[in-house]
């Protein structure tokens, strides 16, 4: 996955990473910005019609890894290339360990997933139609 180092926009502690290409209306930013009062990291599921399994065969370096990380492979993945979340909170736990997860092709979505079963923070999955193209 593309992953933004830069947030593309910040209100105190709190960031939104935005990856080029993507879109996010402004009512959704402000809305996203309020809930990391409750919650310290949002991210949009990847596809419902996919879960970690089909992704796993598709990236099949990872797949070991993975299925030990969490066991059932039966469950949704997250979007990385839209990231809302509260510096100081759990999700500098993610993040580090998202940072330390690695597969060998470039757009795994399986390393996040690794990342949040490790770090198990305050995740609010948010809807695929939060992530529009540009």
């Amino acid at each position: 996955m593309t992953r933004v180092q830069v947030p593309s926009e910040e209100r105190g502690a709190c960031a939104l990473y935005l990856s080029p290409g993507i879109s996010i209306s402004s009512q959704d930013i402000d809305a996203g910005f309020r809930w990391l009062e409750s919650w310290d990291v949002l991210m949009p599921l990847l596809s419902y019609e996919r879960l970690a399994i089909d992704y796993a065969l598709d990236h099949s370096g990872c797949t070991w890894k993975t299925e030990a990380a969490v066991l059932d492979m039966r469950q949704m993945v997250y979007d990385e290339r839209l990231m809302f979340l509260r510096r100081g909170s759990s999700a500098d736990d993610l993040f580090a360990a998202r940072d330390e997860e690695s597969c060998k092709d470039a757009d795994c979505s399986l390393p996040m997933l690794r990342a949040v079963w490790r770090a198990k923070p305050l995740l609010l999955a948010l809807p695929t139609s939060w992530v529009g193209a540009a």
